[in-house]
């Protein structure tokens, strides 16, 4: 199964399928509430999920920037182990969590307003996006994903620049498209 969460300010059209999913079958949609808290957000897709090792890509779609997803209250490295419930709900040889939020593996912000004419680069190291990201994996136990610039909300759902791969190790690598820059 495939869910899309979808914060309600996020700039990415809800219901939408990315043109990868266009024939998958099993997809669901969560609008997610600015006023929803990580815990509440978890327990949407467990409920959507039914069963266990049923998750096979979880997409988080919601504005961004430096180490941070306005999904909900807000995701950060603090707040990221509220996702621990959904351990046991990811597909343990599924692709994880994809975030297509502006620079949130990124260690500086890409523009003051994350809201309005994003536009810019960021940088990647084991700092701010990064721990963030680390956080996330290790508290569901899957591969999560997340860009270092500010990215366009397309139909496509592919990173526009490099991103950052961690495991559930905490182990990373930044890459763009199928090119490996560095791994940690």
């Amino acid at each position: 199964m495939i869910i899309y969460l979808h914060d309600s300010r996020s700039p990415y059209r809800r219901y939408q399928k990315f043109t990868a999913h266009k024939a998958a079958s099993d997809l669901e949609h969560i609008v997610v509430a600015p006023v929803m808290s990580i815990p509440k957000i978890a327990q949407a897709v467990i409920k959507k999920a039914g069963k266990r090792n049923n998750i096979w890509l979880l997409v988080m779609l919601a504005h961004g920037n430096k180490g941070w997803l306005q999904l909900g209250q807000g995701l950060t490295a603090a707040t990221a182990s509220q996702f621990g419930a959904l351990r046991p709900y990811m597909t343990p040889t599924g692709k994880g969590i994809e975030i297509l939020g502006c620079a949130v593996a990124s260690d500086t912000p890409v523009a003051d307003n994350p809201f309005v004419g994003l536009c810019g680069t960021g940088r990647s190291s084991p700092t701010s996006g990064v721990n963030m990201l680390i956080a996330l994996a290790k508290a569901v136990g899957c591969t999560v994903k997340g860009a270092i610039d500010a990215q366009a909300a397309d139909t496509d759902g592919r990173y526009n620049g490099p991103y950052v791969m961690v495991k559930s190790n905490g182990t990373f690598d930044v890459r763009e498209g199928d090119k490996v820059y560095w791994s940690r």
